[in-house]
């Protein structure tokens, strides 16, 4: 396989999340006004040739999506793990073709695992019912964060919505500091997708990479979701390994 290196992919995906579209009122039908729709397309994550799960996800930040997805679901342990990606158009959608070590490859072929995407409550996609509800180790208390600072977090939130602010509809997880200041954030039209983003995003900075802004993982999260356990669980579950 030919992919590009981890360092080389900043600018894989070059779409901008939204499309222009024609929008008709009940009370004015001749003339149509402009609007902006955000994007959503079926997203194929492609391991050494082999597609191992689609999920519908906005057309943008995939390389993101698709290392997150990786360190979150346990295929791999460090980013150094993954040799190269391609982000590759077909009919259908986008594959983002990731180019996996052997040995996490060998691992990945020899799980079971259901293929439904885990969206919001921690149920969809689990193999079976005894995986339900496991229960999560706290972690550490290291750090507290005052609340008066969260006010200061959320009015700057949607800077990190450049498509939410034309569509309204987009979600954003974003990194904050213990100030209150927003370190670096994402969004996606699924919440899911945007903290995975946001969340591969911090552990890869640890290790002072070059395709998003510099923050500290373990700085405090803050998402926008009905349904925050299934994100939380992830969260603890893998921030107790090293950064990769």
């Amino acid at each position: 396989m030919n992919k590009k290196p981890l360092e080389q992919i900043k600018n894989v995906t070059n779409v901008t999340g939204y499309r222009q579209v024609s929008l008709w009122k009940r009370e004015d039908l001749q003339h149509p006004q402009p609007d902006e729709l955000a994007e959503e397309v079926p997203v194929a994550l492609v391991y050494n040739g082999i597609s191992h799960v689609v999920m519908m996800a906005s057309p943008k930040d995939l390389e993101q999506f698709a290392v997150g997805f990786s360190l979150s679901e346990g295929i791999i342990e460090h980013r150094r793990e993954i040799f190269g990606m391609d982000v590759v158009a077909v009919c259908n959608g986008l594959e983002v073709q990731i180019e996996l070590s052997s040995r996490r490859f060998m691992g990945l072929k020899a799980r079971r695992r259901a293929l439904a995407g885990r969206t919001g409550c921690g149920v969809c996609g689990v193999e079976q019912l005894n995986d339900i509800g496991k229960p999560v180790q706290p972690l550490p208390f290291t750090q507290s964060f005052d609340l008066a600072n969260l006010d200061q977090a959320t009015a700057h939130l949607n800077d990190f919505q450049p498509v939410g602010r034309l569509t309204g509809c987009t979600h954003a997880a974003a990194w904050v500091r213990l100030t209150g200041e927003l370190a670096g954030g994402f969004e996606d039209v699924g919440r899911h997708v945007a903290w995975i983003n946001c969340w591969a995003g911090g552990r890869k900075s640890a290790r002072g990479g070059s395709m998003a802004p510099r923050w500290s993982p373990a700085a405090p999260a803050m998402k926008w979701c009905r349904r925050p356990r299934c994100a939380a669980s992830r969260s603890c579950s893998r921030s107790r390994r090293p950064p990769p």
